[in-house]
């Protein structure tokens, strides 16, 4: 699996279990659409700048544990 499609799938789940935000409320935050953001976390789109997205509205613990989350999915 690409590496940009394994951080799409990442963001969804950090946004739904630890942000608890749904896709439309992380897109209006961005400006950016609801579509993009799925098409994001489904592996569609796979500009990793996009990550940016899911860091913006974080503070700084909730940054380290997406860092992690992404960390640890990236070396299974």
């Amino acid at each position: 699996m690409e590496i940009s499609k394994k951080v799409g799938m990442y963001c969804k789940v950090f946004r739904q279990n630890y942000l608890k935000i749904s896709q439309s409320e992380i897109a209006d935050m961005n400006g950016v659409t609801q579509a993009l953001i799925s098409q994001w976390e489904n592996g569609k789109i796979k500009d990793i700048n996009f990550l940016n997205y899911y860091l913006e509205p974080c503070n700084e613990n909730e940054k380290k544990i997406l860092v992690e989350l992404i960390e640890n999915g990236l070396t299974k």
